[in-house]
């Protein structure tokens, strides 16, 4: 089995974003992008979208959210404070929900490993409802959720099809959802800024999940 970060990304649901606002010259002067990292090809300024890529991140902002996908979350956080530095500027923003997304996928080397490894980890023998997916080709997941610090921590494991190259292999995801509701927060940009700055904490603790399947495995 093998282990790999599939997709790490920062979610900000606002009831509108001033999308018209956001040109080039706004990110640069407020030293958000810098001119040279701007990745052309992965850049669109239009009335209804933004996007901007970079070589650590990808920037969409759209009327009902912005979203800031890490290209490097292990090596460079320069993306999280792009998002903190957003927020600073535009405090009068109506914003409502923060939701941080870590995305891993587990590798088998065919289908009857991963099978086997779900019913393993996400049954229970002897309850009833398993009998009725008793074949080989059964698969198996898990929702789990908890609270983790101020969020609410909530984790969907289960086998999914990924394109490799011109085909497809089966994976089992490990979707985390970080989530923060600031709808009713007096102060909503203070209290985006104090909980982005907990992303470390939070990359840790998928990490720390993720490491208890390999362990497991041993």
């Amino acid at each position: 089995m093998k282990s790999e970060l599939a997709n790490a990304n920062i979610v900000v649901v606002a009831n509108q974003f001033n999308v018209s606002l956001f040109n080039l010259l706004w990110f640069i002067k407020n030293d958000i992008f810098r001119e040279e990292d701007v990745i052309a090809s992965e850049s669109i300024f239009i009335p209804v979208a933004v996007q901007i890529g970079t070589p650590n991140s990808h920037l969409l902002i759209v009327p009902e959210r912005l979203q800031m996908m890490l290209k490097k979350p292990e090596q460079d956080q320069a993306p999280v404070e792009s998002v903190i530095k957003i927020i600073q500027k535009l405090p009068e923003t109506p914003y409502v929900a923060l939701g941080m997304n870590v995305i891993w996928h587990l590798s088998f080397d065919d289908g009857n490993e991963l099978g086997e490894f779900t019913r393993r980890n996400f049954t229970h023998p002897s309850h009833r409802l398993f009998s009725h997916f008793s074949d080989a080709d059964a698969r198996f997941g898990a929702y789990l959720s908890k609270n983790f610090d101020a969020f609410r921590l909530k984790l969907d494991i289960k086998p999914v099809m990924v394109g490799v190259g011109t085909t497809k292999a089966e994976k089992l995801q490990l979707s985390f959802n970080f989530n923060l509701d600031i709808a009713n927060c007096q102060d909503k940009a203070s209290s985006m800024k104090e909980s982005l700055a907990k992303w470390p904490d939070i990359f840790a603790e998928a990490i720390d999940i993720v490491n208890l399947f390999d362990e497991q495995r041993q």
